[in-house]
């Protein structure tokens, strides 16, 4: 009962800010939205893509310190935390400088392959891997510390750092390449922030930890983090390679607002994750994330045209009729990010093949249907209700009558 009563207090903690936090983040989008042409914004969000998929092992890590961390929490192990925390920080630095320096050297076909002019934006967006990377390890154990306050407060000063430095770039005319630099800017500052809850752990005599068990899980997270990013990402960033510049605008507003239906429902798994040892506690979380994220989609069905109009203005009301298909593609979406951190909470591996085969066949769909909006709609809602369904039996198959009896 206390641990029941544990994941629904953390669970309004982290979901109340990671609302505020949702709030802020969508703030900046809607600003850059009105203030960018659209052509630009479609840029915007097709840097912030690839961003993300270099970040892909930056995930897997704060999965795999989230876990240990409560781990050794649970087992009184400050020391083995601030060992982890040291290890895994000069670990994330390495991979910060090869992912920047990857970026230096492939920036030009990077920009080639989504149509932008100037490389400067994905250069600028490359230097931010460093401290985005480090301030990841921090915020993974913080987390598995179940500080969501903390977190939360961490998060909420980088998004009002980022929209403050966005808005007055763009006003004085840096475009995209000024969105950049306050990116930048707030995970810089979000980075420094983030070593402050930690400062405790100093004090601590550092314990042996058994590396090798936590390299075999960091692969388990890699390779399941990996292809859920890219079934989150890759429809921007070919939709911004196959479209024109301005339906590659619409498409990217588009999806600005289906994408609310996954970070409103998506705290929903971070929560669950250091607890997830009860059949009980998941399928709590399973209608929690159901509800949440249905509510935005029936929204979008019923309310398209105000909708668009009021957050991203009328010159998107083109995408009104794909709206609400691509929020239930965000739900679907959502769920298997749900069964997925569930799975790598229990360190299970089969589950990563069904993502694979989703990602694949996602690009490739995409990439011989992409005459307009709808068809590139029709093929993510197609690859996502097909993982989810996989995902379902999978969970089924391991869990024999639980979901039922339960």
């Amino acid at each position: 009962m206390i641990k029941k009563d544990t994941f629904l207090s953390n669970s309004f903690i982290f979901f109340l800010g990671s609302f505020v936090i949702g709030l802020g983040g969508y703030a900046f989008h809607f600003l850059m939205v009105r203030m960018l042409l659209i052509e630009e914004y479609g840029e915007l969000q097709s840097l912030l893509a690839v961003f993300s998929i270099f970040g892909i092992p930056l995930s897997a890590l704060a999965a795999v310190l989230m876990r240990y961390a409560a781990d050794f929490k649970e087992q009184l192990g400050l020391g083995k935390i601030k060992a982890l925390t040291l290890y895994f920080s000069k670990i994330a630095v390495f991979f910060a400088i090869v992912c920047f320096l990857a970026l230096l050297f492939l920036g030009k076909s990077v920009s080639g392959f989504l149509n932008i002019t100037s490389t400067w934006p994905l250069l600028i967006l490359a230097a931010a891997l460093i401290p985005s990377f480090l301030g990841v390890v921090n915020k993974g154990i913080i987390q598995g510390l179940e500080k969501f306050k903390t977190v939360s407060i961490i998060g909420i000063v980088e998004v009002i750092t980022k929209i403050s430095f966005a808005f007055l770039l763009v006003l004085v005319g840096f475009k995209t390449s000024g969105v950049m630099l306050a990116i930048l800017a707030s995970i810089a500052i979000g980075c420094l922030i983030s070593f402050l809850p930690l400062l405790s752990l100093l004090k601590e005599e550092k314990e042996t930890i058994q590396i090798k068990d936590i390299y075999n899980y960091f692969i388990l997270s890699l390779f399941g983090i990996s292809f859920l990013s890219l079934l989150f990402n890759m429809d921007v960033i070919l939709a911004k390679h196959f479209l024109n510049n301005l339906a590659a605008g619409e498409y990217a507003g588009l999806a600005l607002l289906g994408k609310i239906v996954f970070f409103l429902a998506g705290p929903i798994a971070t929560v669950m994750f250091p607890v997830v040892n009860s059949p009980q506690i998941f399928k709590k979380a399973f209608w929690l994330t159901f509800l949440i994220g249905g509510l935005p989609v029936l929204g979008y069905f019923l309310f398209p045209d105000f909708i668009i109009k009021l957050l991203i203005g009328q010159s998107f009301l083109g995408i009104s009729r794909v709206l609400g298909y691509f929020g239930l593609a965000m739900l679907s979406y959502s769920l298997i990010n749900l069964f997925s951190q569930y799975f790598l909470a229990l360190k299970e591996k089969g589950f990563s093949f069904f993502l694979l085969i989703g990602a694949l066949l996602e690009i490739i769909l995409i990439s011989f249907w992409h005459n307009n909006i709808s068809q590139i709609v029709f093929c993510i809602n197609l690859v996502n209700f097909l993982v989810l369904i996989c995902l379902a039996g999978y969970y089924i198959f391991k869990n024999k009558t639980i979901w039922l009896k339960n």
